[in-house]
């Protein structure tokens, strides 16, 4: 699950990385899955299309479960439970999607 917020230019650039770990994250039998806040639906829907970003997408006023952290930021669930500290930031939240899709970096 990655928090993003619309117009987070951190959350941007990331975006394309993100895009481009889908297939990799689908190997691993792993769903992305955005939950954006800020601007409309339809904005959030052509930015996460421009990255190529095809996971699902939740559009949220507010992120009730989202407990004050800043964006992006991302954790793993497994079987309904967070299964992974919480990753904020860029490089961690790309690093966390790495390792969920098998990827070492370095290698």
């Amino acid at each position: 699950v990655i928090f993003w917020s619309y117009g987070c230019s951190f959350c941007v650039q990331i975006a394309d990385e993100l895009a481009a770990l889908q297939d990799a994250l689908r190997s691993a039998d792993t769903d992305l899955i955005l939950v954006a806040r800020g601007g409309t639906k339809e904005e959030n829907d052509q930015l996460l299309e421009g990255a190529g970003l095809t996971g699902a997408a939740v559009f949220e006023g507010k992120f009730p479960i989202f407990d004050g952290q800043g964006t992006p930021s991302a954790y793993l669930v497994e079987g309904g439970k967070t299964s992974s500290e919480i990753s904020v930031g860029g490089p961690w939240v790309e690093g966390l999607a790495k390792s969920a899709a098998g990827i070492v970096d370095g290698a």
